[in-house]
């Protein structure tokens, strides 16, 4: 799991908001328009974001991550009132964390080359085990903090 921490200042957060949530508005339109080299995230075989955590059920979250919800939780709101969530960002607030997942080579071989359905039903069923527990450490109260003395990229 590779994860950076997402943050913006007021200035900035528009274009922050624009490519997060594009990106998962990007899904929902039906004329796909290019949008260059982000396009890499948008494959449409790729499934789309679901929302997972503990916190997910306090706000109405459940399934596929929309661009609108999206957009209002890194703006600071709740997805269904619009009201303010907790105390107002600076420019060094963490608005979320942009994480990536990814198996090891030879897993992708593996899963790209056989000709084995039931091999690539369990390499995709384990690669998403190993995807739950990921974020069950990052969730983890203390797991989840980044180095304190760099918001750069981090890896766990």
């Amino acid at each position: 799991m590779r994860c950076t921490t997402l943050q913006a200042s007021n200035d900035k957060l528009g274009k922050l908001l624009d490519y997060y949530a594009g990106l998962a508005e990007d899904r929902e339109r039906p004329d796909r328009l290019s949008r260059g080299p982000v396009d890499y995230y948008l494959d449409p075989d790729e499934p789309p974001g679901r929302w997972w955590g503990s916190g997910r059920l306090a706000l109405g979250l459940d399934g596929e991550v929309t661009g609108e919800q999206l957009r209002e939780l890194l703006d600071g709101r709740d997805p269904t009132t619009g009201a303010k969530l907790g105390r107002r960002f600076g420019g060094k607030s963490a608005r979320g964390f942009d994480c990536t997942f990814s198996a090891p080579k030879s897993i992708s071989v593996l899963w790209a080359l056989t000709p084995d359905p039931w091999v690539r039903a369990e390499v995709l069923a384990s690669h998403e085990a190993a995807v739950d527990a990921a974020l069950g450490w990052f969730e983890a109260p203390t797991a989840s903090q980044p180095p304190l003395d760099t918001l750069q990229p981090w890896d766990v």
